[in-house]
């Protein structure tokens, strides 16, 4: 039920978990020190979506997970005194797509290393496949609508969108041995092509909207406070988690 875990953690050490049933299991000072920290940092203008083997709390501690990062800077010095870290368990991801998901087709998230971050294929999650997202970026950076070639030995299909917000590009492989083998028609394949182009489309809406908005919402906030700007209350909206922070940081400003 709680898929989302947003806390907040000074530079002073100091920790904010915005949950009753979630708590750091590490120490703040190896979050602070940690390779997806140091990251956000050389991005600190922006909020930054990295792929974890697991969480680093007691509720993502045993599964792949997103973590979403925002450095908060100081207004004039722009020197950080805190981050707000988002952890976005992969089954979240994987619920929006796995209902459409079938025999002769796959969907994977890749990040801009080459990761595969989310998929219905659960042995390729944590892997990197830099072939599969090079041919998503020629179909982007192109325009295409799809591209025909081989991957191992099976001739595919494949798809790709952007998620901008996350800097991930969604993936969808169609193996056409599979399909034609169901399929008798041209019309049917032509759909079934229109029907994954829409799981893409549904894939960015919800995880954009569930995800994204409440959380960019908090964290831009966030900053002004320190310069006792208490006039920003924000919209109690999102997953429980997002809710009981945003909930906590009006009750903050009252």
């Amino acid at each position: 039920l709680y898929d989302i875990t947003v806390l907040a953690v000074g530079i002073n050490g100091n920790t904010y978990v915005a949950s009753d049933y979630d708590r750091l299991i590490i120490d703040t000072n190896e979050v602070l020190n940690s390779s997806f920290t140091k990251k956000a940092l050389d991005n600190k203008n922006t909020v930054l979506y990295q792929y974890l083997d697991h969480g680093f709390t007691k509720l993502t501690k045993n599964s792949s997970t997103i973590v979403a990062i925002k450095v908060l800077c100081d207004k004039l010095t722009r020197e950080p005194y805190g981050f707000v870290y988002v952890l976005i368990s992969e089954h979240t991801f994987h619920k929006y797509y796995d209902y459409f998901v079938g025999n002769g087709n796959s969907i994977s998230i890749i990040s801009s290393d080459g990761t595969i971050v989310s998929s219905n294929l659960s042995s390729k999650i944590g892997t990197k496949n830099l072939d599969l997202y090079n041919i998503s970026n020629v179909i982007l950076n192109n325009n295409l609508k799809y591209v025909n070639t081989k991957l191992g030995s099976s001739d595919v299909a494949i798809l790709s969108k952007h998620l901008s917000t996350y800097n991930f590009n969604i993936v969808g492989t169609i193996d056409k041995n599979i399909v034609l083998s169901e399929i008798y028609d041209s019309s049917e394949i032509i759909a079934v092509s229109i029907l994954i182009a829409s799981i893409f489309i549904a894939i960015t809406f919800f995880v954009i909207r569930r995800t994204t908005k409440p959380i960019s919402a908090l964290v831009k906030v966030m900053p002004k406070i320190i310069h006792g700007d208490f006039n920003n209350h924000i919209p109690i909206v999102g997953s429980y988690e997002v809710r009981e922070l945003s909930a906590n940081f009006n009750y903050m400003l009252d």
